[in-house]
This record gives structure tokens, C-alpha cells and sequence, in this order.
């Protein structure tokens, strides 16, 4: 069984693009899936974010950051 990408299903290249637990085969498929997203599933992975903050500081706000800046936000 082969790994594929979990937005066109194509196979994978040397470099894997990550977001909450999903894996993408180019910056452009995660970006078109993070763009069909409803705005509810937007608000909960930023309280995803928030909550990770007080468990761990520091870690939120580099998840928070690394998706905003991978995702042009």
C-alpha cells in the first residue's frame, strides 16, 4: 500500500508538505485544500492553535505561524 497525497492522490516527490496530519505532495494541493475549507473547520483548527499554547508554551504559536506563513495568511 502506497502513501499518497491526501488532496489529488498523487504519489509523493522527495519532499512531503505537512498539515495537521495530512500529508500533501506540493504546496499547491495543500493550499487548494486549506481554500475549500468552511470557515467553522478554519475556526477550529485556530482553537487547536490556542489550546496547544497553554499545554505547551511556545508550541501554538509556531504551529499558528508556520500555517500562516505556508499558507500566504
Amino acid at each position: 500500500m502506497t502513501i499518497r497525497c491526501d488532496y489529488c492522490r498523487g504519489r509523493f516527490g522527495l519532499i512531503v508538505h505537512r498539515y495537521w496530519h495530512m500529508r500533501f505532495c506540493s504546496a499547491a494541493c495543500a493550499h487548494a485544500y486549506q481554500q475549500r475549507l468552511h470557515d467553522q473547520t478554519k475556526a477550529k483548527i485556530r482553537d487547536l492553535g490556542d489550546a496547544a499554547v497553554g499545554e505547551h508554551p511556545g508550541l501554538g504559536s509556531r504551529l499558528i505561524a508556520g500555517t500562516l506563513r505556508h499558507f500566504g495568511g
